[in-house]
C-alpha cells in the first residue's frame, strides 16, 4: 500500500470521530426483543380475558352439536314458557314482531341493574325470543288503585298488546288506554278526561283489532281507599281510536267477556248473554244453572254454543270444569271427568277442545281438555305459578301446535364492558410503562 493511501485512510479514520461499539450491544438488542414478546404476550392475554368475561359461553361443543327441530317453522306457542333473566333486554324502538306470549316479570332497573321492578316480557311468535316490552305511558306498577283484571292482555292474532296509560298528573293513576303494535312499535293512545284518574276494570279483546274496555271514575280518595262511579263497557277499535261505542247496558256487569266468531258473549249476573256485531240489542240472554256458588272464570266456545267454567272448591284451589251445551231455555253445567286441577280458562282449539292452565306433574301446565270426554294434553309446561302478571297467549295459535323453542339468554350487564375495557387500559399502560422502564 502506498504512503498516499494510507494517509488518506488514517484522514477518513480522524474525520468520523465515532466511539467504538459498547462491547454489549449485542446483549442490549436481545434483552430488548425479549421485553418485546413480553408486553405482546401480555396485551394478548387481556384481550382474551375481556372476551372471555364478555362473550357468553358456546351453547354446543364440537362432539355434541346442537339438536335439529325438524317441526314447521312459522308462528307457533312454545312449548315450555320460562321465568325470563331479568336483564333481558328491551324492545325500545326495535320492535320483533307478532308474539306468542306476553307474561309479567321482574326486569332489573336502578343504575347497576341490581333493583327490581315489574316489567312484561314478550315471546316472539316466529323465533321464540324473548325482550321485554316497552310499553310507552304504562301506568306506574306501583299504581295506587288496584287491577281486578289481566291489566296487559294479548290480542289473538299477538299482533297488539292492550295496556292502562298513566294519568298526566299522576303515573301512579290510570288515566286511559293503549294499543301497543308489536310490529311497527307504535302506540295508539285513548284517554279519558278525569281529575283523579280512572279505577281499571274489564281489559279484554273481542278481535284482533277492537277492545272491551270497562272503567270507572274515580271520584273521591283519601287515605282508607278511593270510590268511583261505573261508566258503561267500551268497544274500541284500534283503527278507529277517536270513535269509541258502548256496549248495551246488559253487558255493564260482565264477570268475563270473550270472542266468538259473530261478535262476543259474557257471564252477566248468572246469565249467559251472547251479542253480535251490527246489532244493538244482545241476541239472548239465557239463565245458566248447575255452576254452584264458586264458579266464577268461564269461557264460551267460538261457535258461541258451549259454556265451561271453572269452580272453585273449599280449599280455593280450581279442581274441576263444568260444562253445558247453550240451548233455547239456557245451560244446566255438569262436571267434566278431569284427572288434573285447573286454574283458569285459556281459550279454544277449536269447538270441542278448550284450553285451560292447571296442574300437571305439579307443575303449572296448559292443557287443552276435550269438552265431551275430559281427556287432556299438554301444550306448555309453565316454569312457574305465579308471575307478577298471569301469562296471556295469541289464542289464535292454538290451532296448531306448540314447538320446541330456545331458552332467553342474559346480555352481560353494561359495567361489565366497562370493567373489561377498564382492564384492557391498565394492561396496555401497565406494558408501556415496564418497557420505558427498561429501555
Amino acid at each position: 500500500m502506498s504512503t498516499d493511501l494510507r494517509e488518506r485512510l488514517a484522514d477518513i479514520a480522524d474525520r468520523s470521530g465515532g466511539a467504538p461499539p459498547p462491547p454489549d450491544l449485542w446483549q442490549r438488542g436481545v434483552h430488548r426483543r425479549r421485553r418485546t414478546r413480553v408486553v405482546q404476550a401480555l396485551a394478548a392475554a387481556v384481550v382474551v380475558g375481556v372476551v372471555a368475561l364478555v362473550l357468553p359461553p358456546p351453547a354446543t361443543t364440537p362432539d355434541r352439536p346442537a339438536p335439529v327441530d325438524s317441526r314447521p317453522r312459522g308462528p307457533a306457542i312454545p312449548d315450555r314458557l320460562v321465568t325470563p333473566p331479568t336483564r333481558l333486554d328491551g324492545t325500545g324502538g326495535d320492535p320483533f314482531g307478532p308474539l306468542a306470549v306476553v307474561a309479567g316479570a321482574g326486569r332489573a332497573s336502578g343504575f347497576l341493574g341490581t333493583d327490581t321492578s315489574n316489567g312484561w316480557v314478550g315471546v316472539s311468535a316466529a323465533t321464540g325470543e324473548y325482550r321485554f316490552l316497552d310499553l310507552p305511558s304504562r301506568v306506574d306498577p306501583g299504581a295506587e288503585v288496584p287491577f281486578l283484571h289481566d291489566e296487559v292482555v294479548l290480542s289473538p292474532d299477538g299482533r297488539s298488546v292492550a295496556y292502562w296509560l298513566d294519568h298526566p298528573d299522576d303515573p301512579g293513576r290510570v288515566g286511559g288506554w293503549a294499543a301497543y303494535d308489536s310490529v311497527t312499535g307504535d302506540a295508539v293512545e285513548h284517554r279519558v278526561r278525569s281529575d283523579l284518574g280512572l279505577a281499571p276494570g274489564l281489559l279484554t279483546w273481542s278481535k284482533d283489532d277492537e277492545l272491551v274496555v270497562g272503567y270507572g271514575v274515580v271520584t273521591e280518595r283519601g287515605g282508607s281507599g278511593w270510590s268511583s262511579t261505573s261508566a258503561p263497557l267500551t268497544i274500541w277499535d284500534v283503527t278507529s281510536p277517536d270513535d269509541p261505542r258502548e256496549l248495551p247496558r246488559s253487558f255493564i256487569d260482565a264477570s268475563w267477556i270473550v270472542p266468538t266468531r259473530a261478535g262476543f258473549a259474557g257471564f252477566v249476573d248468572g246469565d249467559v248473554v251472547r251479542w253480535s256485531r251490527g246489532r244493538t240489542q244482545p241476541d239472548y240472554q239465557r239463565p245458566v244453572t248447575g255452576q254452584g256458588d264458586n264458579a266464577s272464570e268461564g269461557t264460551i266456545s267460538p261457535a258461541g254454543d258451549r259454556l265451561v267454567m271453572v269452580e272453585q272448591l273449599g280449599t280455593g284451589m280450581a279442581e274441576r270444569l263444568l260444562v253445558g251445551e247453550i240451548g233455547p231455555a239456557g245451560t244446566t253445567l255438569e262436571p267434566l271427568p278431569l284427572d288434573v286441577e285447573v286454574f283458569d280458562v285459556v281459550g279454544w282449539a277449536d269447538d270441542e277442545h278448550v284450553v285451560v292452565r292447571g296442574v300437571l306433574g305439579g307443575s303449572a301446565a296448559i292443557l287443552s281438555v276435550d269438552v265431551r270426554t275430559g281427556e287432556h294434553r299438554l301444550l306448555v309446561r309453565e316454569e312457574r305459578e305465579n308471575w307478577v302478571g298471569r301469562p296471556q297467549y295469541a289464542t289464535d295459535l292454538w290451532s296448531q301446535p306448540t314447538v320446541s323453542r330456545p331458552e332467553p339468554e342474559a346480555p352481560p350487564p353494561w359495567w361489565l364492558y366497562g370493567a373489561g375495557a377498564a382492564v384492557l387500559g391498565l394492561g396496555v399502560l401497565g406494558a408501556r410503562r415496564w418497557r420505558r422502564a427498561g429501555a
